[in-house]
């Protein structure tokens, strides 16, 4: 588990990243013991995925039973934090930036704190009807484009590949997050 001041300059580096800071990955402990504390930004995120998920609930699966519907989202959350990191191992391999594969999910991990905290607050705003349901729709599409290029600016900085190949990695992870996302729906 990482230190306080360990967890707050990871925090603070994925924020340098979102300003297209390429000196973000300067904040990062990107040593081997490193790599294994990023998996921590599983943990802060739970509170706010499991808000993201009461959110949710009643607008797509209504009708499931919540014991169930709560039992298949959490192992699809454990899934999508293993799959993503095995699968872009083999291909930095392939890709010929391995050495560098380890400082990515690093940068990537820590990430998601500051992009789940963007999304939740969306839908906080759609939800409670701070916004009009037409300019929350229309702030979902924004946040998940902004998030878009967030990750291909981590993926192209971080792993020191050509932007379409960045572009790649994205999709990769978004075809990754959907066959997840598929699965976990279909069993509720």
């Amino acid at each position: 588990m990482p230190t306080l001041q360990q967890t707050v300059m990871a925090i603070y580096g994925a924020y340098r990243l979102a300003r297209l800071d390429a000196a973000g990955m300067s904040y990062f402990d990107t040593s081997v013991a490193g790599f294994w504390r990023s998996f921590f930004a599983a943990a802060i995120i739970v509170p706010f995925y499991a808000m993201l998920l009461a959110i949710r609930f009643p607008i797509i699966a209504a009708d499931a039973d919540p014991t169930r519907f709560v039992l298949t989202e959490s192992i699809a959350y454990v899934v999508s934090w293993t799959a993503y990191p095995l699968v872009m191992a083999s291909l930095t391999q392939t890709l010929g930036c391995r050495s560098r594969f380890q400082g990515y999910i690093i940068a990537y991990n820590w990430s998601m704190v500051l992009q789940i905290a963007l999304v939740l607050f969306i839908a906080l705003l759609s939800t409670t009807g701070v916004v009009p349901k037409e300019a929350g729709q229309f702030l979902s599409l924004a946040t998940y484009l902004v998030i878009l290029g967030y990750v291909w600016f981590i993926a192209r900085i971080a792993l020191g590949v050509p932007a379409l190949t960045a572009a790649g990695i994205v999709a990769l992870d978004i075809g990754l997050s959907y066959f997840i996302d598929y699965f976990a729906d279909r069993l509720y």
